[in-house]
């Protein structure tokens, strides 16, 4: 369906200064425009898969996927650059909003989205859910649940416990919670948009 990246945790070097690693990337992002395969990137901090080799975590910067776009590939920013701590955001959300402005007024040929997977954790401050939502249309939106990820790099007691959870039904409870969130900012009709767009730009693909 799609191809996902998590930068840091699969250490994936996206230096421009790196020419050998620039050549791989653009040959592989030729591949995704010519197969048709949407890339999920993940922006932001990453607790649950931490980075095996420190200083990969800036390569969670949406900045690093610009030429990807450049080359017409579909890229899906996984959060929108949103940690699950506020506390800990490190401007990625900015950037993720300043890449898509830049694709409104200079680049409206991007194939430009963002994925609101774990955006609404119990920690989150709304002035950044304001500052995601007043700047990012409705129709570059995508719902996700990041859902299951229940290790988090923790003991497996805790991994137990969250499995006890799971009887809950907790899709369930992130849909409503998004659902109700999303209303704030949203009419009914765009509201619909964000929770269907996956499907259609799968369907688009034939996938």
């Amino acid at each position: 369906m799609l191809n996902k990246w998590i930068a840091s945790s699969q250490m994936i070097d996206m230096s421009e200064g790196n020419s050998l690693a620039q050549e791989k990337l653009n040959k592989f992002y030729k591949k995704l425009v010519e197969i048709d395969l949407p890339l999920l990137f993940h922006t932001g901090v990453e607790s649950s898969i931490p980075a095996p080799v420190k200083g990969y975590e800036r390569f969670n910067s949406p900045k690093y996927i610009e030429p990807a776009l450049d080359m017409g590939v579909t890229v899906i920013l996984a959060h929108c650059g949103c940690s699950y701590f506020d506390i800990i955001q490190d401007n990625v959300v900015k950037e993720v909003i300043d890449l898509f402005k830049k694709q409104e007024s200079h680049h409206k040929d991007w194939k430009l989205y963002a994925d609101i997977s774990a955006l609404f954790s119990p920690f989150r401050h709304s002035g950044i859910l304001d500052e995601i939502f007043q700047n990012i249309p409705a129709s570059r939106l995508i719902y996700g649940s990041d859902f299951p990820n229940p290790a988090k790099g923790r003991k497996e007691s805790l991994l137990r416990t969250f499995l006890r959870f799971r009887k809950a039904n907790l899709l369930n409870r992130y849909y409503r919670i998004s659902s109700k969130w999303l209303r704030r900012y949203f009419s009914e009709e765009d509201c619909r948009l964000i929770l269907t767009n996956l499907f259609r730009l799968l369907e688009e693909r034939g996938r």
